[in-house]
């Protein structure tokens, strides 16, 4: 997971070029928000739903 994780992180995916771009134009600190919620919905997507589970 973590080879993924730095091989999708360097390559120049959509998400990675809108947070460069973010990040050039606004600075690191304004463009942290998109950075933490594109981190979050790639976790959420890989993850499986936990209340699927708390049923079982």
């Amino acid at each position: 997971m973590a080879a993924f994780a730095l091989a999708t992180s360097i390559s120049p995916r959509p998400v990675n070029i809108v947070a460069l771009s973010a990040g050039a134009q606004y600075g690191l600190a304004a463009s942290m928000r998109h950075v933490a919620g594109a981190t979050f919905g790639f976790a959420l997507c890989c993850c499986p739903p936990v209340w699927d589970c708390m049923n079982c």
